[in-house]
């Protein structure tokens, strides 16, 4: 992979991302959110890790399977050091992790009715957040999506557009490419995540609002951002000074309200 992007002439961001972009996240140790998130890692692996140590005590004496026990503790081991090294806590850290724990959990299913018991009751306690039979649910964030969608398509037909605020796949279903690299909202507004790319973030806000955006997507109320952020307020000034706000839309993820989509259009 380093020699890959080096080749490319794109090392500096590849070190970027894997490495320095994680000593920039170590003063957010004290965030609330990063702690919260810390929390969820802990709830969503000890029910699994359980059962993978009771597969170890079972499996240790198991001739098909000890030889590969030692093997899978030193995988797991470095799986979770890796998740837990980063200073902020994000899901997506955990895949690593869940090879491992995989093999140790089809041992234990294959071991006894209550093991197999105990991992179903793990996967519906992993699908309650966003359960995939929750049909209103998606029901309501089609709606939702087709508001904004619908919107801009009848103010700005062909937008411009600027999605500070609100659902990236607008981009792909309206034909039109981000203004800049900078996409999703914690890399747009979320202070743990200023500057922990190659580009300094307020000043890439700055370059993409030269661009002129003809559709700028906001929250009504910045308290849905988690935090006071100062690129939130420069496009907000922005949006206020040349556009004008059109509709607004509410916004789900996981079935929890994140407010009101602000769609700011006829930008001069």
């Amino acid at each position: 992979t380093i020699a890959w992007f080096s080749w490319s002439g794109h090392l500096v961001e590849l070190l970027q991302a894997m490495v320095y972009s994680n000593g920039t996240r170590w003063s957010q140790l004290g965030d609330p959110q990063a702690t919260q998130r810390l929390g969820m890692f802990v709830q969503y692996l000890c029910a699994p890790i359980g059962l993978s140590f009771f597969s170890w005590l079972r499996g240790r004496h198991d001739t098909t399977f000890s030889p590969y026990i030692i093997f899978l503790v030193f995988w797991l081991a470095a799986s979770l050091a890796g998740a837990l090294a980063a200073p902020l806590a994000y899901y997506h850290y955990l895949l690593p992790v869940l090879v491992p724990l995989s093999i140790f959990i089809g041992y234990a299913v294959a071991r006894g009715r209550i093991f197999a018991l105990c991992c179903i009751v793990i996967s519906i306690i992993s699908l309650s957040p966003s359960p995939p039979w929750s049909f209103e649910t998606t029901a309501r964030h089609k709606m939702q999506f087709s508001s904004v969608e619908t919107l801009i398509k009848t103010h700005d037909p062909k937008p411009r557009l600027f999605v500070f605020y609100g659902p990236l796949l607008l981009y792909s279903s309206l034909g039109v490419k981000p203004l800049g690299p900078l996409v999703f909202r914690p890399h747009l507004s979320d202070p743990s995540e200023r500057d922990v790319s190659h580009l300094k973030t307020a000043s890439e806000v700055r370059r993409m609002l030269k661009l002129r955006p003809t559709t700028v997507l906001l929250p009504t109320d910045e308290r849905y951002l988690g935090r006071s952020s100062e690129t939130f307020r420069l496009v907000k000034a922005y949006a206020q000074r040349h556009c004008k706000l059109v509709g607004t839309s509410p916004l789900e993820e996981e079935g929890a309200a994140m407010g009101d989509i602000g769609v700011y259009s006829h930008c001069e």
